[in-house]
């Protein structure tokens, strides 16, 4: 599982199968398989997976909605390009909704909530250099905030600005300066939560999601002369060859 879960704990429905095709597509994006403008197949997916081609029909459909796929004429289905004002956008409103909802969070915790979150930041330290694992752990970071916050609004608008980050999750990864600063943020919020102080760890993740942003321009973007941001990450090889 890569997406948030903003239901209340104890409510999950069973997933459908476009849910397994989110899941591969995410999974892939944070591995670094499938990377901006790349090609992907319904076929194939379909094939890798074991099911028909309509969930994932209506699975690349959601995701074409969600600004994660683009169709491109001639080209098909790829992987969405990244743009600088939209990463920049997005970790904007992530400052604010983020941060509320782990300021709400931290007001609900337990002493047991304490030490879930306690072991979840140990899981991290743990995982520091997994490109995989250490998503894992932050993660379960994010959805045990998600779960105590009290308002299912803002965990809703948490959750679906979690996925359209996942490009850029999975790119941060790869970073050398990404996971690093994410540990440190990890264990200063665990500072804040077993203190109680829940306007701190709110700060905290405003400041955070402000480092993601200027991380995310200043190294996978060049600033050019004159002011524009240009990609500077590599186009994946195909899943097979695009259609002519």
């Amino acid at each position: 599982m890569f997406d948030l879960n903003p239901r209340l704990p104890g409510t999950d429905r069973e997933s459908a199968l476009s849910e397994r095709v989110f899941d591969w597509v995410n999974g892939r994006m944070i591995d670094g398989t499938l990377t901006p403008g790349q090609w992907v197949s319904e076929n194939e997916v379909a094939e890798l997976l074991g099911i028909s081609r309509s969930p994932v029909r209506d699975a690349f459909a959601q995701l074409v909605r969600e600004g994660l796929l683009e169709v491109r004429r001639r080209r098909g289905t790829v992987i969405a390009d990244l743009s600088a004002q939209d990463a920049y956008d997005l970790y904007d409103l992530r400052q604010l909704i983020d941060s509320e909802m782990t300021r709400r969070a931290v007001e609900a915790f337990t002493p047991a909530d304490v030490e879930l979150f306690r072991s979840i930041v140990q899981e991290s330290e743990n995982a520091f250099g997994d490109r995989m694992a250490f998503f894992s752990s932050t993660r379960n970071l994010w959805q045990l905030l998600m779960d105590r916050c009290p308002n299912r609004a803002i965990c809703d608008v948490v959750a679906t600005l979690w996925r359209r980050s996942i490009r850029m999750r999975g790119l941060i990864g790869s970073l050398p300066e990404g996971q690093r600063l994410v540990l440190e943020f990890a264990q200063a919020l665990l500072k804040a939560v077993e203190r109680h102080d829940a306007q701190e760890a709110a700060s905290l993740m405003a400041a955070q999601q402000g480092a993601m942003r200027d991380l995310i321009l200043r190294d996978l973007f060049i600033n050019t002369a004159d002011g524009q941001f240009v990609p500077r990450i590599p186009i994946g090889s195909p899943m097979a060859a695009p259609p002519a």
